[in-house]
């Protein structure tokens, strides 16, 4: 599988999977992202 096929996966895999998902910064706390049942629990608008 190539490297582009692997992020493609990977973004599926987050986007669109049924549980919460936040990729938060460990630096900082802040969230870089979240995935689609995230943004629908919490009411956030992406």
């Amino acid at each position: 599988m190539s490297k582009v096929n692997d992020l493609s996966l990977c973004g599926f895999l987050f986007d669109d999977h049924p549980s919460v998902m936040l990729i938060i910064d460990s630096e900082n706390g802040s969230i870089i992202d979240a995935n689609k049942a995230a943004v629908q629990f919490y009411g956030w608008e992406k």
